[in-house]
């Protein structure tokens, strides 16, 4: 099993170490030896979702060469690959749309994943050609159960264009969206990375702002070609990061999240044994402004090292 740690340091200082943030650790990981061929995907969700307006949306290559509807398509070895993280209750990876295309569930815009949204990609980036539909999906309001298991709410996407003189006209987009199609698995292959700041997956602090310099570590296995950026933070040497990069090289990370500008995506993106993306991604947010996570999910670190 070939994972390695990498480690961009911190040069905290002690006055640093008494900021008033939480830090929230992240999940596990189910470590799988096989790396990802061409035509298999490390996601654990499999089957499609079922929108009122516009058909299917396919969460895995798997089940789009399975054909579960009968359909008729062809094979591909195309990545389509969604995870849940239970947890966390939420999703990442891209999934595949026949009428619109490309779903990013997190692959693409990493902070798709802690907004709980979706978004399509084509509406997203052409607003014009498909009539200012709204391409985000909400999905606040799903979670899972155990017993018996299964996903349980409904996910939503669109709204009504308007007429010039402020009247309704039609509805554009996805419409109501059923999870009752899909099912967690055990993935066939692994591919990930997992990053964490300060050995936590999330940071918030009371106060803002957060300044001085926080350690960034994270974990992969069958990845390549990993680069570290963020939403407005300074990252020096943001380079693809080389293989060679092992525990002990530096990187220096340093930068301010203040009352205008209260959450920071610090994103990592990697390639896997099979073409596709990797992402991994952490925020550091501060004040009243930003909802803080709640304490006790996933183990609640303070910075003076105290576990409650």
């Amino acid at each position: 099993m070939n994972i390695s740690m990498k480690k961009i340091y911190s040069v905290l200082t002690a006055g640093a170490l008494v900021f008033g943030f939480l830090a929230f650790m992240p999940d596990a990981k189910n470590v799988n030896a096989q790396a990802c061929a061409a035509g298999q995907t490390a996601g654990n969700l499999y089957g499609y979702l079922e929108t009122d307006e516009i058909g299917y949306i396919y969460l895995s290559t798997e089940t789009w060469n399975d054909d579960p509807l009968g359909e008729g398509h062809g094979t591909t070895t195309q990545q389509v690959s969604v995870s849940y993280d239970r947890q966390a209750g939420t999703f990442s990876g891209r999934g595949w749309s026949p009428y619109a295309g490309w779903v990013d569930f997190g692959e693409v815009n990493t902070s798709n994943t802690a907004d709980e949204i979706a978004e399509f990609e084509s509406p997203k980036n052409d607003p014009d050609s498909w009539g200012n539909w709204d391409p985000v999906i909400d999905l606040s309001g799903i979670g899972y159960q155990t017993d018996p298991g299964g996903f349980t709410g409904t996910a939503f996407n669109g709204g009504y264009t308007y007429l010039p003189d402020g009247s309704q006209d039609e509805f554009v987009g996805a419409g109501d969206i059923s999870f009752e199609n899909v099912s967690i698995i055990e993935p066939v292959c692994s591919q990930f990375v997992s990053l964490t700041l300060n050995g936590a997956s999330n940071i918030y602090q009371s106060s803002c702002p957060v300044s001085g310099t926080i350690q960034i570590n994270w974990a992969s296995e069958n990845v390549t070609n990993c680069f570290v950026d963020s939403s407005n933070w300074n990252i020096s040497n943001n380079s693809s990061v080389p293989d060679e990069y092992q525990s002990g090289n530096n990187y220096t990370f340093t930068g301010s999240v203040t009352d205008s500008n209260p959450t920071d995506t610090v994103r990592i993106r990697c390639t896997g044994g099979n073409g596709q993306t990797i992402t991994d991604s952490a925020l550091v947010q501060c004040g009243s402004t930003v909802t803080p996570p709640t304490p006790g999910t996933g183990g609640t670190v303070i910075p003076n090292y105290t576990e409650v």
